[in-house]
Parts: structure tokens; C-alpha cells; sequence
């Protein structure tokens, strides 16, 4: 397995991870995550703007530590965490429409996470800023 490090979103994943799968299904992939990508940036963005100007008081003072703490957790602005980035995603775009869904978290499992950090050695990455 390929060390991208622990807060790295390739983290419990190993070198040609989804070779397996078809060109076509790997293209395929590929949009969606740049679609949820652009998607996800620029609600950020928009919201990181009402933010500033309506209550900036909820934005934590250390933005580079919530920028690179660990992607297995959804954390807010105001440093309070939110769940996982899984649970975020099925909020944001319900994955199991197309077959992505938390009902693919392998048997005894809560969520496909339990299984990656278990093959990280349960490093989580960084606390909860602030």
C-alpha cells in the first residue's frame, strides 16, 4: 500500500486502487467526483461569503488547521463537528442513487470508514481546530 499520508484523500487507499474497473467506469468516476468537487467548492465559497458578512463571528480564527484536518470528519467553520464527510456526502448528493450508497459498508460495519481506518491504523488525522 502507497503512503499518501494520513489527511491525504487518497488516505487507506492503495496504488491503482480502481484498475479493476472499466475505462469507462473509471471515467465515469472521475466525473462525478469533479462535479461533486465543483459542486461542494463553490457552496463553499458562497457560504464562506454569507458567512463573513452575517455572522463572522461563527468562522474559526485558525482556518488553516480546519482546511487540513482529517477528511474522514465533516467539521463546520465554527470548528464543531458535523459527523463524517460520508454522512455530509449523503446529505449533500444521496450516493445511493447511483449505487454508491452506506449500504456498501462491508458486514459488521457502520460505514465504508471503519474499514479504511482500520487499514490506517486507526489514525483519525488532526483534532477539531479551536
Amino acid at each position: 500500500m502507497s503512503d499518501f499520508g494520513r489527511n491525504h484523500v487518497f488516505s487507506g487507499l492503495k496504488e491503482e486502487h480502481f484498475q479493476h474497473l472499466s475505462r469507462a467506469d473509471r471515467m465515469n468516476l472521475r466525473k462525478l467526483i469533479g462535479r461533486i468537487s465543483e459542486s461542494s467548492f463553490r457552496r463553499g465559497f458562497h457560504h464562506g461569503c454569507v458567512m463573513k458578512d452575517e455572522c463572522p463571528e461563527r468562522i474559526t480564527k485558525n482556518l488553516f488547521a480546519w482546511r487540513h484536518a482529517s477528511l474522514n470528519k465533516s467539521i463546520g467553520p465554527d470548528g464543531f463537528p458535523g459527523g463524517t464527510s460520508l454522512d455530509r456526502l449523503d446529505v449533500e448528493y444521496p450516493m445511493k442513487d447511483v449505487g454508491l450508497g452506506n449500504g456498501d459498508a462491508p458486514k459488521g460495519k457502520a460505514s465504508v470508514w471503519d474499514e479504511i481506518e482500520e487499514t490506517t491504523n486507526g489514525h483519525e488525522g488532526n483534532r477539531s481546530p479551536d
